[in-house]
């Protein structure tokens, strides 16, 4: 079965990427969270799509903080904070179900926590993670494979 991991990485890779990019354009749609999949995809499965990623010019920052220090940017947490506030009386509207909206927002809350404990910017700040330049791989251990 070890035959069949780099295919189907490159597969979850691809398809994390494509969601990320439609979530660019439509607000429902998460992007960092399918871009970070992605990123861990192609980092098992592609070195050089990797690169490509981890290097891109819009992207490319915010992926490397999260891989090197678990960092979310601000805005990234209140956005994220805010469309899960939302959703929950959303998905009360639209199944009139109290124990699915209740369900949803219990594990949101889960969410939220983590999110919020999360540091707002990598040391040294934004600003050290903005060039287009992707530090070697490898540079944070890996801790799954």
């Amino acid at each position: 079965m070890k035959w069949a991991r780099r295919p189907l990485l490159l597969v979850v890779g691809w398809l994390a990427l494509g969601l990320g990019l439609l979530g660019v354009a439509l607000p429902v749609l998460p992007t960092v969270p399918f871009l970070i999949l992605a990123a861990w995809a192609f980092s098992s499965a592609s070195p050089r799509l990797s690169a490509w990623l981890y290097g891109h010019p819009r992207f490319g920052a915010k992926l490397r903080a999260w891989r090197d220090h678990r960092a979310i940017s601000r805005g990234g947490k209140i956005a994220a904070t805010s469309a899960m506030v939302v959703s929950v009386p959303v998905t009360l509207l639209a199944t009139g179900n109290p124990w699915i909206a209740g369900g949803q927002a219990l594990i949101l809350a889960g969410v939220i926590t983590y999110l919020l404990r999360c540091p707002s910017a990598p040391p040294g700040g934004w600003a050290a993670f903005s060039d287009a330049t992707a530090p070697a791989e490898g540079s944070r251990s890996k801790t799954t494979e």
